[in-house]
Protein backbone atom coordinates (compact mmCIF):
# COMPACT_ATOMS: atom_id res chain seq x y z
CA UNK A 1 0.00 0.00 0.00
CA UNK A 2 1.37 3.40 -0.94
CA UNK A 3 0.22 6.94 -0.42
CA UNK A 4 0.01 8.90 -3.65
CA UNK A 5 -0.37 12.67 -3.70
CA UNK A 6 -2.37 13.78 -6.72
CA UNK A 7 -1.49 17.19 -8.15
CA UNK A 8 -4.09 19.49 -9.65
CA UNK A 9 -3.33 18.54 -13.25
CA UNK A 10 -4.46 14.96 -12.55
CA UNK A 11 -8.02 16.17 -11.89
CA UNK A 12 -7.92 18.82 -14.61
CA UNK A 13 -7.08 16.24 -17.25
CA UNK A 14 -9.83 13.93 -15.97
CA UNK A 15 -12.25 16.80 -16.74
CA UNK A 16 -10.68 18.08 -19.98
CA UNK A 17 -12.31 16.89 -23.18
CA UNK A 18 -9.74 18.94 -25.10
CA UNK A 19 -6.98 16.49 -24.14
CA UNK A 20 -8.59 13.08 -24.72
CA UNK A 21 -5.42 11.02 -24.28
CA UNK A 22 -4.61 12.56 -20.91
CA UNK A 23 -8.30 12.58 -19.93
CA UNK A 24 -8.59 8.85 -20.58
CA UNK A 25 -5.31 8.14 -18.78
CA UNK A 26 -6.38 10.13 -15.69
CA UNK A 27 -9.75 8.38 -15.60
CA UNK A 28 -8.12 4.96 -16.02
CA UNK A 29 -5.65 5.62 -13.20
CA UNK A 30 -8.44 6.94 -10.96
CA UNK A 31 -10.53 3.80 -11.56
CA UNK A 32 -7.53 1.60 -10.78
CA UNK A 33 -6.75 3.58 -7.64
CA UNK A 34 -10.30 3.17 -6.34
CA UNK A 35 -9.94 -0.62 -6.29
CA UNK A 36 -6.31 -0.76 -5.18
CA UNK A 37 -4.71 -0.36 -1.79
CA UNK A 38 -3.16 2.96 -2.85
CA UNK A 39 -4.37 5.89 -0.76
CA UNK A 40 -4.84 9.13 -2.70
CA UNK A 41 -4.00 12.41 -0.99
CA UNK A 42 -4.60 16.01 -2.05
CA UNK A 43 -4.28 19.40 -0.36
CA UNK A 44 -6.42 22.47 -0.04
CA UNK A 45 -4.10 24.03 -2.63
CA UNK A 46 -5.17 21.36 -5.15
CA UNK A 47 -8.85 22.03 -4.45
CA UNK A 48 -8.39 25.77 -4.97
CA UNK A 49 -6.37 25.40 -8.15
CA UNK A 50 -8.82 22.83 -9.54
CA UNK A 51 -11.81 25.14 -9.03
CA UNK A 52 -9.93 28.05 -10.59
CA UNK A 53 -8.91 26.06 -13.68
CA UNK A 54 -12.39 24.58 -14.10
CA UNK A 55 -14.02 28.00 -14.09
CA UNK A 56 -11.39 29.83 -16.14
CA UNK A 57 -9.52 27.53 -18.51
CA UNK A 58 -12.27 24.93 -18.97
CA UNK A 59 -15.04 27.54 -18.69
CA UNK A 60 -17.37 25.54 -16.48
CA UNK A 61 -20.15 27.36 -14.72
CA UNK A 62 -19.20 28.00 -11.06
CA UNK A 63 -22.01 25.71 -9.85
CA UNK A 64 -20.74 22.84 -12.03
CA UNK A 65 -17.14 23.43 -10.94
CA UNK A 66 -18.27 23.50 -7.31
CA UNK A 67 -19.91 20.09 -7.75
CA UNK A 68 -16.73 18.62 -9.22
CA UNK A 69 -14.57 20.01 -6.41
CA UNK A 70 -16.96 18.78 -3.72
CA UNK A 71 -16.77 15.27 -5.20
CA UNK A 72 -13.16 15.22 -3.99
CA UNK A 73 -14.30 15.75 -0.40
CA UNK A 74 -13.71 12.13 0.63
CA UNK A 75 -10.05 12.16 -0.36
CA UNK A 76 -7.53 12.59 2.45
CA UNK A 77 -6.84 16.34 2.27
CA UNK A 78 -3.86 18.16 3.76
CA UNK A 79 -4.77 21.57 5.14
CA UNK A 80 -2.16 24.12 4.08
CA UNK A 81 -0.98 25.86 7.24
CA UNK A 82 1.84 28.24 8.23
CA UNK A 83 4.23 25.37 9.03
CA UNK A 84 3.85 23.90 5.53
CA UNK A 85 4.23 27.35 3.99
CA UNK A 86 7.48 27.86 5.93
CA UNK A 87 8.77 24.45 4.80
CA UNK A 88 7.86 25.31 1.20
CA UNK A 89 9.66 28.65 1.42
CA UNK A 90 12.77 26.85 2.72
CA UNK A 91 12.60 24.25 -0.07
CA UNK A 92 12.03 26.94 -2.69
CA UNK A 93 14.96 28.94 -1.33
CA UNK A 94 17.43 26.06 -1.55
CA UNK A 95 16.17 24.29 -4.67
CA UNK A 96 15.28 25.17 -8.25
CA UNK A 97 11.53 24.64 -8.01
CA UNK A 98 8.62 27.03 -7.85
CA UNK A 99 7.11 27.95 -4.51
CA UNK A 100 3.82 26.29 -5.53
CA UNK A 101 5.57 23.01 -6.36
CA UNK A 102 7.48 23.26 -3.08
CA UNK A 103 4.16 23.64 -1.27
CA UNK A 104 2.85 20.46 -2.94
CA UNK A 105 6.02 18.62 -1.90
CA UNK A 106 5.75 19.89 1.68
CA UNK A 107 2.09 18.82 1.87
CA UNK A 108 2.89 15.37 0.48
CA UNK A 109 5.79 14.88 2.86
CA UNK A 110 3.68 15.97 5.85
CA UNK A 111 1.47 12.89 5.46
CA UNK A 112 4.27 10.51 4.44
CA UNK A 113 3.37 10.09 0.76
CA UNK A 114 5.51 7.85 -1.41
CA UNK A 115 4.82 9.58 -4.74
CA UNK A 116 3.46 12.76 -6.27
CA UNK A 117 1.65 12.23 -9.55
CA UNK A 118 2.19 15.36 -11.61
CA UNK A 119 3.51 16.52 -14.94
CA UNK A 120 4.63 19.85 -13.50
CA UNK A 121 7.82 18.65 -11.82
CA UNK A 122 10.94 16.75 -12.84
CA UNK A 123 9.99 13.09 -13.30
CA UNK A 124 11.88 10.57 -11.15
CA UNK A 125 13.31 13.29 -8.92
CA UNK A 126 13.19 12.42 -5.24
CA UNK A 127 12.79 14.51 -2.11
CA UNK A 128 13.76 12.10 0.62
CA UNK A 129 11.55 9.03 0.08
CA UNK A 130 9.06 11.08 -1.97
CA UNK A 131 9.33 10.41 -5.72
CA UNK A 132 7.94 12.53 -8.56
CA UNK A 133 6.01 10.46 -11.14
CA UNK A 134 4.51 11.73 -14.40
CA UNK A 135 1.46 9.53 -14.99
CA UNK A 136 0.93 11.18 -18.39
CA UNK A 137 4.30 10.50 -19.98
CA UNK A 138 3.73 8.96 -23.37
CA UNK A 139 0.16 10.25 -23.73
Amino acid sequence: MSRVFLDTNFFVYASDDGAPGKRDRARQLWSEMLVSADLPVISTQVLQEYYNILTHKLRLRPADARTKVLLLGNIDTVLINPVLIEQAMDLHGRDTISFWDALIISAAQSVDCDEIWTEDMQTNRSYGKLKIVNPFSGT
